[in-house]
């Protein structure tokens, strides 16, 4: 009997982890009249609320979609009262996206959701989790080298970072060193690096 390649069992893993969260979305979506997409955007404005201000169009890049679907998606946010457009007060062509009171009670939902996975995590090591998040790292990173996708804004791809050893890195805006671990995925002051001929 041929045996079961761990690589395909992973994928499957992480697709079925995917999949259950994709059906949790709909559910949330659908008991606020929200599609999946407008609960990943308040998600997005409530990760960058504490530290930067967020565009539209930032969002449209992190989340892979178009900017008329990210137009659309806004529109009725701002519609339905989760969300306020404000401008920014260097450039008035700049618009920021934040929330509204309106947004907290599904934000509420989403944490309690998350909150159980960290609190199954605690019952593995620390090197066990940092082993997962070192090789899923790299998995993202891979896939904006292949051209998979566009953007995956994450420390190892960032201008702000440096890269002090082949597993240590730094960020100059935080003056954080951390190893592969304990790369920040998603960072709402992510820049990406320029090529030389940009």
């Amino acid at each position: 009997m041929k045996g079961v390649n761990p690589t395909i069992t992973l994928l499957d893993v992480l697709n079925k982890i995917f999949d259950a969260k994709k059906a949790f979305l709909w559910k949330l979506a659908q008991r606020y009249h929200l599609t999946p997409l407008q609960i990943q955007i308040l998600c997005h404005i409530h990760k960058c609320a504490p530290s930067a201000n967020i565009s539209a169009h930032e969002i449209a890049q992190e989340l892979y979609i178009t900017r008329a679907t990210m137009s659309v998606a806004v529109k009725s946010l701002v519609k339905k009262g989760f969300i306020r457009k404000s401008f920014d007060s260097s450039d008035n062509r700049k618009q920021h996206l934040k929330l509204a009171a309106k947004s907290k009670k599904i934000l509420n939902e989403i944490k309690r959701f998350e909150s159980a996975f960290v609190s199954h995590f605690s019952q593995f090591s620390p090197n066990s989790i940092s082993t997962a998040t070192g090789v899923l790292v790299q998995m993202l990173a891979f896939m904006q080298d292949a051209g998979m996708v566009d953007r995956v804004s994450m420390c190892a791809k960032c201008n702000h970072c440096s890269k002090i050893s082949q597993t240590t890195f730094r960020c100059e805006l935080t003056q954080r060193t951390f190893s592969i671990d304990g790369m920040k995925i998603g960072c709402c002051r992510y820049e990406k690096i320029k090529a030389i001929n940009e």
